[in-house]
């Protein structure tokens, strides 16, 4: 039941939600009833409820605000070559704000990601913000993700961000795979072959053939180099598709 679920699951997005008005203005990208939200949450905080189900915080989270509710963590999580957010923030051309006593930076997806478990965090820094560009009318996005059923996580994930023109072909494409290498990584053959093409399947196909050709995965104990290209190039197809329908 996806509402019995949203109603047991708000008090955990209270209790990660407080740190996005911590000191009672919203930092991060969100709509203004988002934003009330969070203030609520902030003005009901009880800490001696913390964590608790049925607290002062968790009556402030609506079932909408839970639903679309998103974590960036700290590089344990949000730098794991099987988690979905970083392809997400490459596809999506998000940027990153990073803060440490008295300094500002930002930083763009594409340089934020290093390597396993490692970003380009500084020395006395941590990961203040995201932002996302906002999306136009014309634009469309999808993830596609097969994952291994004993454990959940994912094998491999395509993020799929696009802008179709008046003409229902491709005007712009950016396109993140994640679990076939140490960070997400962008498929610029795939896309090449994408934009000002129409959807259609032997395009489709094309681009995610295209894709698998461009990553270089190493076998491990979940799956093989040579299946982690076959989900490349499906879930390429998968992705675009589910964007575009």
């Amino acid at each position: 039941d996806p509402e019995e679920a949203a109603r047991i699951g708000t008090f955990q997005v209270a209790l990660f939600a407080r740190f996005s008005s911590m000191y009672g203005s919203v930092v991060g990208p969100a709509s203004t009833e988002q934003q009330q939200v969070m203030r609520n949450i902030h003005d009901a905080y009880d800490m001696e409820h913390h964590g608790m189900a049925g607290s002062p915080q968790d009556e402030a989270v609506t079932t909408d605000f839970a639903r679309n509710f998103g974590i960036f963590g700290p590089p344990t999580h949000c730098a794991d070559r099987l988690a979905e957010l970083p392809a997400v923030a490459l596809a999506l051309d998000a940027e990153l704000l990073v803060r440490s006593a008295g300094t500002e930076r930002t930083v763009a997806a594409s340089g934020f990601f290093l390597s396993d478990l490692t970003t380009s965090l500084r020395e006395g820094e941590m990961l203040h913000a995201v932002r996302f560009p906002r999306a136009g009318v014309h634009h469309r996005a999808a993830f596609a993700e097969v994952g291994n059923r004993r454990h959940g996580f994912a094998v491999v994930g395509v993020a799929a961000a696009l802008e179709v023109s008046k003409d229902g072909a491709c005007a712009g494409v950016r396109l993140a795979v994640m679990g076939v290498g140490p960070t997400p990584v962008r498929l610029a053959e795939a896309e090449c072959i994408l934009v000002e093409n129409p959807f259609d399947a032997d395009i489709l196909r094309a681009a995610g053939e295209a894709a698998a050709r461009s990553v270089d995965p190493a076998d491990d104990i979940h799956a093989s180099a040579a299946y982690r290209r076959r989900l490349t190039a499906t879930l390429v197809e998968r992705a675009v598709r589910e964007a575009v329908a």
